[in-house]
C-alpha cells in the first residue's frame, strides 16, 4: 500500500469525528413586515350599475368579494411575521 492510501483511513476519521462538532444555526425569523394601508375604494351609486346585466354584475360582485378575501388572507400573512398581532 502506497502512502498517499495509507492516511485515507485518517483523513476520513478525522473528517468524521470533527462533523460532531458543528453546531446547529439558530433559526433567523422573518422581520415584521409593515402593513400598507388599505385604499379608500370609490363608492359606486346602484343606478350606476343598472345598465349591467345580471351576469355582469354577478361577476363583477364575485370579483370583488375574491380581491377582499385576498386582501385579508394577505393581512392575516403580514400579521404573523409580528409578535403581537394588530388588527
Amino acid at each position: 500500500m502506497s502512502s498517499k492510501y495509507a492516511l485515507r483511513p485518517a483523513l476520513v476519521a478525522g473528517i468524521i469525528s470533527l462533523t460532531g462538532c458543528a453546531t446547529t444555526p439558530e433559526p433567523v425569523g422573518c422581520p415584521p413586515l409593515p402593513l400598507p394601508p388599505r385604499p379608500e375604494l370609490p363608492i359606486v351609486q346602484p343606478d350606476a350599475l343598472a345598465c349591467l346585466s345580471d351576469a355582469a354584475y354577478e361577476a363583477l360582485a364575485t370579483r370583488d368579494a375574491k380581491l377582499q378575501a385576498y386582501a385579508g388572507q394577505m393581512k392575516a400573512v403580514i400579521l404573523t411575521t409580528r409578535d403581537n398581532a394588530e388588527n
